[in-house]
């Protein structure tokens, strides 16, 4: 390939990114309610179980394994987000 050409093959592919980077933009953002959220219903699970416990003197886990579940947590958590393609825009 001749010089000329590559340069003019440069120019169409920025030019296709610059379109590319317009039409993103432009795309609205869908996103679906704080009830069907995945992630939000594991942290108020934990939340739960963890208030509930707490207020009655209940132990739901022997304390050796807090770390463990804390750290499960964490991961559970870290995975959500992975698979999370929207966000949250309201509560339904």
């Amino acid at each position: 390939m001749k010089l000329r050409d590559l340069l003019k093959l440069r120019r169409v592919l920025k030019t296709t990114q610059k379109t590319k980077e317009k039409i993103v933009a432009t795309e609205p953002v869908l996103g679906k309610g704080l009830l069907r959220s995945k992630t939000f219903w594991v942290n108020l699970l934990t939340a739960l179980v963890t208030i509930g416990g707490t207020v009655s003197g209940i132990s739901f886990f022997p304390e050796s394994f807090v770390p463990y579940l804390a750290g499960g947590l964490a991961i559970a958590n870290i995975f959500l987000r992975m698979l999370t393609d929207q966000p949250i825009t309201g509560v339904k």
